[in-house]
């Protein structure tokens, strides 16, 4: 079979070999083509004698190296008006609506190319200085929930695009073995994960004293009483469920201490050595949940991610940021320092969404230092803090988010339940929820 080469303009060089590698690799797990750096303006696909050419909307404006990382750069998103290729209504975060499809040769006016590196890298959270009171880039700030597409996975909308016209061609991209994660779990429609910020409830009578003393709650106080289960230890029932649905949970474990608001260190606890030993007997997967303080320090991060290694002994390369915070794209690199294959911080806490444009594992870019790196992402797309408390859902509303992910066959859908959302006072109903919703992927 002849190759397929992809002929690229002589700028960016780095950006575009990436974005094209991933595309190919991790969205159509398909090997990626023969790059030629050519005197054009124009990326173009070319197989045999047919074509795909792309319109350059971005990087041929700023061919400079990094002089596209300014907050002016950021896009304003349009819509496609057209059917193309069944792209109507779909974002064109970067380029025009135009499609002209000849016998040998497409010409397509979106920047398939720079819009799915601005969603992937997401170099719009270094130019976009906006922070919550956590330090944290809000989806508020997003361009995604400005121009109302967060709710879609639009990298995979695109990588969809781009084999219908690959096809349309006659090149079809053949399923590379090489070219997957590797992680079967992480192919799977829904993903579970589950952050371990509290191990485990304080002693009956001390609780039982905060609800009266302290949050004036008697009702709370009573349930306590007579209630004899640890509401946060539910680990058996989210393993069970995960295995009926023929999955595995990843639960991530921090190895802070109380500096800067963390509970108590709970390592050395009989506890913890207990739920790891029934977690590794049952075959699901053990993480980090890194500290407040480890985002922009790599001392810190080291240190923590040592003590969970040490308490655990595992090869620990599942990794999470305790209140999602991430310094793009630091954070990165402090991962792949230490060994981290897998990271599965990037998603927001004010609003459920895809903040990479993809619930897809896929490699990601250093985009100052202008390389990939060797840690994968796994954005988070629902977690249940948000619904409960940020946006006041009851059960039955959220349910309903939840379902509005769920039936999206383009991606798969992190979601994040702590061990701490299913007592049944303050929580009640979201065990159900949980059930609900974990039972559908028993039917994929």
């Amino acid at each position: 079979m002849s190759e397929l080469t992809a002929r690229i303009p002589n700028n960016n060089v780095e950006e575009r070999k990436y974005i094209i590698s991933v595309l190919f690799k991790d969205f159509l797990h398909a090997e990626p083509p023969l790059i030629e750096v050519a005197d054009t303006d124009c990326t173009t696909l070319l197989y045999e004698d047919k074509k795909i050419v792309f319109r350059d909307h971005f990087w041929n404006v700023h061919p400079e190296p990094l002089s596209y990382l300014d907050i002016s750069n950021l896009p304003k998103p349009t819509y496609f008006k057209s059917e193309n290729f069944g792209m109507k209504d779909t974002p064109i975060i970067y380029g025009n609506g135009e499609f002209d499809v000849t016998e040998n040769a497409i010409t397509c006016g979106l920047d398939i190319w720079a819009s799915a590196f601005f969603m992937l890298t997401r170099w719009e959270e270094y130019v976009n200085t906006t922070r919550d009171e956590h330090g944290r880039f809000p989806a508020s700030a997003s361009t995604a929930l400005k121009h109302n597409f967060l709710h879609l996975p639009v990298v995979n909308l695109y990588a969809e695009l781009l084999n219908k016209m690959l096809r349309n061609i006659g090149y079809y991209p053949e399923d590379d073995e090489n070219c997957n994660d590797g992680n079967d779990i992480l192919e799977k429609t829904l993903i579970p994960t589950h952050d371990i910020d509290i191990l485990q409830s304080n002693p009956k009578w001390k609780s039982i004293g905060g609800d009266i003393l302290k949050r004036h709650d008697p009702k709370m106080a009573l349930h306590r009483l007579f209630t004899s289960h640890d509401p946060l230890d539910c680990f058996d029932f989210l393993m069970d469920k995960s295995e009926q649905a023929d999955t595995k949970s990843i639960f991530f474990f921090m190895a802070a201490d109380h500096r800067e608001g963390h509970s108590d260190n709970y390592l050395n606890t009989k506890k913890f050595s207990q739920t790891i030993e029934k977690i590794k007997k049952r075959g699901h997967i053990i993480g980090f949940h890194a500290g407040h303080g480890t985002a922009d320090n790599p001392e810190r991060y080291a240190e923590e991610l040592q003590l969970l290694w040490q308490h655990t002994v595992l090869d620990i390369t599942f990794s999470r940021q305790h209140f999602l915070k991430f310094d793009m794209p630091r954070t990165f690199n402090i991962l792949e320092t230490n060994g981290i294959t897998h990271d599965f911080s990037l998603g927001y806490s004010d609003n459920e969404g895809f903040r990479c444009g993809t619930g897809n594992s896929y490699r990601v870019f250093d985009f100052l230092a202008r390389k990939t790196l060797n840690v994968r992402e796994v954005p988070l797309i629902i977690m249940d803090s948000t619904l409960k408390h940020t946006k006041n859902l009851t059960t039955a509303q959220a349910e309903k988010v939840i379902w509005d992910f769920i039936p999206n066959h383009h991606t798969s859908i992190s979601l994040l339940f702590h061990n701490s959302s299913f007592d049944n006072y303050t929580w009640k109903g979201w065990k159900k929820l949980y059930d609900n919703i974990i039972n559908h992927s028993i039917y994929d």
